[in-house]
């Protein structure tokens, strides 16, 4: 069966979605996007290092990234664990929506990976939330707040919240807060993420390798992604741009 030319295009276009369903995901973390800081502690990054037992300055979100060869924008949710820094990438499995069992939270509730506590954390129960998928829906709508904004301390406001909502040891802290940091604002936050947690329009990007590689697995991270709407929008919008130019051609050729 031979195709005409707008349905070759719509047959090319699947082509290349699934082809990218069959790709390895490969993650490299490149450098912050900002140069703001803050510094904080948690039991996690004293057992990685325990020079850091007194703090660790560490860049707040977001960083850039390439996934798959694509640019990404990164948010790290995962104040337990170092990035990695490796210059060809690390595997890594994506998880839509943050709903499955292959997320960092998912596997540390079922205690299969390192550190591990089988519970969310103090600050995520505390603020309502009830499971791993819901707590991703959270910190992805706090990553939304924080990319949405220029000021630099309601910035880290908003990195501490994620980050204390996704330190499941609940040691995690800031120290030496910078000038007029409000944690009350911070515990605000929280709350306001659990009740605007989103259901769609994110992924979460963890270890392939996260239960073998234990502490040393590398950070976990959220991408917010179009919508599935907005990417039909985008696909019949370049379909309508070729049909309308096979159009002109053909008037052209006609005249």
């Amino acid at each position: 069966m031979k195709l005409g030319i707008g349905y070759r295009a719509l047959f090319a276009v699947g082509l290349l979605f699934l082809s990218t369903l069959a790709m390895a995901d490969t993650l490299v973390v490149g450098g912050p996007v900002t140069g703001t800081t803050l510094t904080i502690k948690d039991s996690a990054l004293t057992a990685l290092n325990s020079g850091w037992s007194n703090g660790v300055t560490a860049y707040i979100d977001p960083y850039h990234g390439t996934l798959n060869g694509q640019s990404v924008v990164l948010f790290c949710i995962d104040p337990n664990h170092l990035d990695n820094a490796s210059g060809s990438g690390y595997q890594v499995n994506i998880t839509a929506n943050g709903t499955g069992g292959n997320t960092l939270q998912a596997l540390n509730l079922a205690g299969s990976v390192v550190p591990t506590s089988h519970t969310l954390s103090q600050a995520a129960i505390n603020a309502g939330f009830t499971s791993a998928a819901q707590l991703y829906g959270g910190l992805a709508w706090l990553s939304q707040q924080l990319q949405g904004t220029s000021n630099t301390l309601l910035q880290q406001e908003y990195q501490a919240a994620i980050w204390q909502l996704g330190d499941y040891t609940s040691t995690f802290s800031v120290v030496n807060p910078p000038a007029n940091f409000d944690s009350a604002l911070v515990t605000s936050f929280e709350l306001s993420a659990k009740n605007n947690a989103l259901t769609s329009g994110f992924s979460v990007l963890t270890d392939a390798n996260e239960t073998l590689n234990g502490q040393n697995a590398g950070q976990e991270y959220i991408i917010l992604t179009p919508e599935p709407g907005s990417v039909m929008l985008c696909i019949s919008g370049f379909l309508g741009l070729f049909l309308l130019r096979r159009r002109k051609l053909a008037d052209c050729s006609r005249a």
